[in-house]
């Protein structure tokens, strides 16, 4: 009779908790849904070369001097700047105003400047 009593038990115990108020069915409790995780995907960037422009260097020529007029004591004096793509058009440009302007020497020179 033990056995009996011991199965009757187990059979009461699993009606109740099939049957029982536990149940959201039992209830008409509507249970929310799981939570959903989005994890991002991570952003493939293409790696691009960079392409640097070359910039071309920039000449600054000054040239000082002085040449010789008609009228005695005056002098026709400049002081120019003139700005090159290459150092030998700034070059150029120097030695045809040295030969213009060479009664009175100034300064002369070409300069980098980019």
């Amino acid at each position: 009779m033990k056995n009996g009593w011991l199965l009757t038990a187990a059979l009461a115990i699993s009606a109740a908790a099939l049957t029982g108020p536990g149940f959201a069915a039992d209830l008409d409790v509507i249970a929310p849904p799981p939570p959903v995780v989005v994890e991002p995907v991570p952003v493939m960037v293409p790696v691009v070369p960079v392409v640097v422009p070359v910039v071309p260097h920039i000449w600054l020529g000054h040239f000082t001097g002085g040449a010789r007029t008609a009228i005695p004591g005056v002098m026709d004096w400049r002081d120019e700047f003139q700005r090159f793509a290459s150092r030998r058009e700034c070059l150029h440009w120097l030695h045809a105003l040295k030969r213009a302007y060479r009664a009175q020497e100034g300064f002369k020179t070409c300069l980098p400047i980019r």
